[in-house]
């Protein structure tokens, strides 16, 4: 019986490579959202707000901060340190995404924040 119950334990290696995928899934996410949303594309979004009278601040604001955002996947095998860096360099974009970006760009902003919560469990 304590062999069938120590085999049905689940493997922390297994798990921990299920939640690290997810995470990858869910930030390599991000990244295909933010690479919709090319260079010209970004540029052309801004100006246009700043010709507005008075300017879109709050356009502006939006889309400069998804720009700083780095269209580069995930790489395939990325290991929890790698996934925890580059949640943190997506999460000093939190404040500016979710207070410029709420209205303008919704469902980025509701992905962004999925991958966020997903991630910060992420524990090393």
């Amino acid at each position: 019986m304590a062999d069938s119950a120590e085999s049905a334990a689940p493997n922390p290696t297994a798990v921990l490579t299920a939640a690290q995928q997810q995470i990858m899934a869910l930030l390599n996410q991000i990244v295909e959202a933010v690479s919709g949303f090319i260079e010209a594309d970004l540029s052309a979004a801004i100006a246009d707000a700043q010709a507005q009278t008075p300017p879109d601040a709050l356009g502006i604001a939006c889309w400069q901060t998804i720009a700083k955002i780095p269209p580069t996947a995930i790489p395939a095998g990325a290991g929890v340190a790698y996934l925890k860096q580059r949640f943190r360099d997506l999460q000093m974009l939190y404040v500016p995404i979710n207070q410029n970006c709420a209205a303008i760009a919704p469902e980025f902003t509701k992905l962004y924040n999925q991958a966020m919560t997903a991630a910060s469990s992420l524990t090393i």
